[in-house]
């Protein structure tokens, strides 16, 4: 955990307006000082290395994070308030043995819960402790597994499902976690290689790429319905895993999608963004969307906009206007927004 000299020597540190600065001690855990962003708005703060897929664990408040190239876990210990000199943890692990996939699924309403990251490189599913970055155990997932969803777990429903896209797009591994992680079923999808996955509810998915939404359901799970939109990016509501919210590609259109009576999907709701949304999330009737230039907060029953902050004022302070943001977490005050290939993170105070 970085507890050589030799790396703690190569750590930079970050000057920021008010002294911003990541000191290490034991363990790779260290103190990122913020910096003041627009008035009472959010805050640029250092964490070292670039990261991407961050993920909000609302039993501990915490962000887990995977490193950028997906060699290692970033714990950011965010803290309650909110006063523009924000201090966190950040706790870095070992290196992971065959880097992680493309995203991670965290494990909802335990203390500690569990963090399932896809290895493709070994056709496996590493499982590590949220608390400590540990990586506890692994077990198989199909071949080349490189994005999960957790059904049952993550929608507080008993069962525990994990959902392992493979890294070719053309099959779902279906994995009982109570079961000692057998492979209960494979289903044959055929979508593209950059298609995403959530969970639908307790038995099946939803799944978003370039050549549309498609929702899988039932034991095992089969198309219920599709509808082609270009999908760049794709969040599922919790209290309600039968809608869909979708951003397109090649403009800024969001829709919500739902199953009709007949089981076919259909566009309830949508909206037209400036640019289009890299990334979305759900959080207590908000749908949080990332362009490449903004934060947009929309009611997500009417997709009506509720705020949008603009990210430049902030980036701009660590003449960071060309970083593109790489995730985004909604935790208990703030928004947190990674950037591609740059060692900070956004904070942003929720509306």
């Amino acid at each position: 955990m970085y507890e050589t000299e030799q790396k703690k020597r190569t750590l930079k540190t970050a000057v920021l307006t008010m002294g911003l600065a990541m000191v290490l001690a034991g363990c790779g855990v260290g103190n990122a000082p913020a910096k003041q962003g627009p008035p009472e708005r959010g805050v640029v703060a250092s964490v070292d290395v670039p990261l991407r897929d961050p993920a909000w664990s609302e039993e501990e408040g915490v962000v887990i994070a995977l490193q950028e190239d997906g060699q290692r876990l970033v714990r950011l210990d965010t803290g309650q308030s909110f006063d523009g000199t924000r201090d966190f943890p950040v706790t870095i692990s070992d290196q992971i043995e065959a880097a992680a996939g493309e995203n991670l699924a965290l494990e909802r309403g335990r203390t500690p819960g569990k963090i399932y990251l896809p290895k493709p490189e070994r056709d496996q599913i590493a499982v590590a402790e949220n608390d400590s970055l540990l990586e506890v155990r692994t077990f198989a997932a199909g071949e080349s597994p490189t994005r999960v969803a957790l059904g049952g777990t993550s929608t507080g429903l008993s069962s525990q499902t994990l959902y392992a896209l493979s890294e070719d797009g053309q099959t779902v591994s279906m994995v009982d976690l109570e079961n000692a992680g057998d492979v209960a079923a494979e289903v044959e999808v055929g979508v593209s290689e950059d298609a995403l996955i959530e969970p639908s509810g307790e038995d099946g998915f939803w799944l978003a790429g370039s050549e549309g939404v498609a929702l899988y359901a039932g034991g095992p799970p089969e198309l219920r319905g599709a509808l082609p939109l270009q999908a760049g990016s794709l969040a599922v509501d919790e209290a309600d895993p039968q809608r869909a919210y979708v951003g397109e590609t090649e403009s800024g259109r969001l829709a919500v999608v739902e199953p009709g009576e007949s089981g076919e999907l259909n566009t309830t709701a949508e909206t037209t963004l400036d640019a289009p949304a890299e990334y979305l999330t759900i959080d207590e009737g908000r749908l949080y969307a990332v362009t490449n230039d903004e934060l947009v907060v929309l009611d997500s029953e009417t997709l009506e906009t509720v705020e949008t902050v603009e990210l430049g004022p902030l980036v701009a302070q660590e003449d960071l206007e060309e970083a593109e943001p790489s995730g985004v977490a909604v935790g208990e005050e703030d928004v947190y927004v990674t950037l591609r290939d740059e060692p900070y993170v956004l904070l942003i105070e929720k509306p």
